[in-house]
Formats: structure tokens, C-alpha cells, sequence
């Protein structure tokens, strides 16, 4: 079988969905599925490029969530992505809440596959864990950080004995006490500080 792909496998640091393909694209060879420019078997997308799937038989998107900021034309972008899922035979979903909520927010009824993220353990080997928490997301809205931030005060005030570290662009830097807000690192200085947290906090909007 042939897949070829949307998007330019070579930007799996610009993003999550970038770097879903890439890892995708790897373990396809691996599996002994070729990566191809054209005329493909299956075209696997991310809800543009839709040009590039001339002559490919299948064609498959893989979505993200839903699109929720209130102050995001949302219902446009939802309708965007709604009619990339019409226009495939078949959807990837991130995980089972993704599926659960296109299915029940916005009806999609498609023949479907979760497959998640991922990433190599290698990349957080070996384990150091030192006393503080991880927030890292490229920030948005919904990716909540001064929720995050709140509750780990409130936290500290109850006793927990522990820091928070922040990594990502988000404007204006967080200068609180116990509060280390980093800015944006390169992926070998995240490695190191994924190796050594405590846990990872993320609060979705839902």
C-alpha cells in the first residue's frame, strides 16, 4: 500500500498535528507502507492541501478537537473542518474524547480510527524527577494557563511543597513566587525538563 500526506513531514516541530505525521510517516515505513509524493492508495490530510490527493483511491483526515475559544469565529472553523471529514472516507481521532465529541456535537458519523499522539519514551529518558510541575502547550484560550497557575498557588497554600515551571510563548511572563515561567525552549532543553518533572498539568476547557 501507498499513503502519502497533506502536509511537509519535515515540519514536526512546528506543532502537534506536524508532529503526529511525522511519527505517523515512520512507523508507515516501518511497517513496510511506502511514503509516497503522488498517486497514492490513500491520501492522509489534516483538513487542507486537499488538491494534492489526485488519484490517491482513499483519503483520510485527522482532526484535532473541537474549536471551543469564544473569542475564535468558531462555528466557521468547525464548519471548515466539517466539511474536510465529508469530503474523506475516514477520520482519525486523537483519542476517545475527540471522537465522542465530534460524534455528539457535531453529528460526524464516519468510519474511524483513535490513534494517539505518541512519542518515543526515549525522549524523557532517563528519568530525573525533580520537586516541580510541567505546564507546556502552545498557548491559547482554552489551554487555560492562569487557571493552571491559580490552582497551583492554591495549592502551595495548602502545602504542597513543590514549583511549577512554564514553558511556551504566551506574552506578558508570570512573576510569581514558586512560579517559573521559562518562555519558549528548543525540543533538546524540553526534553530535559519533561525527564525531570514531577507530572505534567493540563486543564482543558471542558
Amino acid at each position: 500500500m501507498k499513503v502519502s500526506f497533506g502536509e511537509k513531514l519535515n515540519r514536526q516541530d512546528s506543532s502537534g498535528k506536524h508532529k503526529f505525521l511525522h511519527r505517523l510517516s515512520k512507523e508507515f515505513k516501518e511497517q513496510g507502507i511506502d511514503v509516497v509524493d503522488k498517486q497514492a492508495d490513500v491520501f492522509l490530510h489534516i483538513g487542507r492541501n486537499l488538491d494534492q490527493r489526485k488519484g490517491a483511491k482513499r483519503s483520510v483526515m485527522r482532526v484535532d478537537g473541537l474549536i471551543l475559544n469564544s473569542d475564535m469565529p468558531y462555528r466557521k472553523m468547525n464548519k471548515k473542518m466539517l466539511r474536510g471529514i465529508g469530503e474523506s472516507d475516514g477520520v482519525i481521532y486523537q483519542s476517545q474524547f475527540c471522537k465522542k465529541a465530534h460524534e455528539k456535537f457535531l453529528g460526524v458519523k464516519k468510519k474511524n480510527a483513535v490513534i494517539f499522539n505518541g512519542a518515543d519514551p526515549k525522549e524523557f529518558s532517563p528519568r530525573n524527577p525533580q520537586n516541580f510541575f510541567l505546564a507546556v502547550a502552545k498557548w491559547r484560550p482554552h489551554k487555560r494557563l492562569k487557571n493552571i497557575c491559580d490552582a497551583f498557588l492554591h495549592a502551595r497554600n495548602l502545602g504542597l511543597d513543590a514549583d511549577l515551571v512554564i514553558v511556551g510563548e504566551h506574552g506578558k511572563r508570570i512573576k510569581e513566587k514558586h512560579v517559573n515561567d521559562l518562555g519558549e525552549l528548543n525540543n533538546k532543553q524540553l526534553q530535559r525538563y519533561l525527564s525531570e518533572a514531577i507530572a505534567m498539568i493540563h486543564i482543558s476547557w471542558l
